[in-house]
């Protein structure tokens, strides 16, 4: 199956890359798609377009599953909210998926509202295909704002937000594989 990987506002193109090995560990095919958070401007579907573009572009009838980190998150989950039938699960990893409004970061905010107004309307099951990991602390996105009415919701045993998102990614990406392969 192929899993999609979207960064967050670091867009750490490189620190991504090295963990894509992990992915095909558990019989996955990884691509990494930058996000370019910090062009300047809000053009949410300048952004999402060419995502997908290579989504409607699959075989038909197959599914993929997308992991994002933090901002990415968001964007995960808003192209499920968006593509019901081409994407199976998403995992977002620390991502203000719940009330986190205050971003400085004009793109994020639009894909927030984007977001919440696709989410109020979705229906229990597609809810449900949203996991949503984050840590015990996180300094940059408080653990209450990763909560998701209606998804599945897990805890890592994890301390900030760099090192929530690389444990989950390396040390605790059996438990991410596990929900996605459900």
């Amino acid at each position: 199956m192929r899993l999609l990987e979207i960064g967050g506002l670091g867009d750490h193109d490189f620190r991504i890359r090295l963990v894509l090995p992990v992915w095909r560990l558990y019989g996955f095919e990884p691509r990494y798609e930058p996000f370019f958070w910090q062009l300047g401007d809000d053009d949410l579907q300048a952004r999402l377009d060419p995502i997908l573009a290579w989504i409607d572009a699959l075989p038909r009838g197959e599914q993929i599953v997308i992991v994002g980190s933090s901002a990415g998150g968001v964007i995960a989950a808003l192209l499920l909210l968006l593509r019901p039938n081409r994407i199976r699960r998403v995992v977002a990893i620390s991502s203000p998926l719940n009330r986190f409004k205050h971003s400085k970061n004009k793109l994020l905010n639009t894909a927030l509202a984007e977001f919440d107004k696709r989410f109020s309307q979705a229906d229990p099951l597609l809810r449900a295909r949203i996991g949503s990991f984050r840590g015990r602390l996180d300094d940059i996105v408080r653990p209450t704002f990763s909560v998701v009415p209606g998804a599945f919701n897990h805890q890592l045993p994890t301390r900030g937000h760099v090192w929530t998102i690389a444990m989950a990614l390396t040390w605790y990406s059996r438990r991410l594989s596990s929900y996605l392969s459900r």
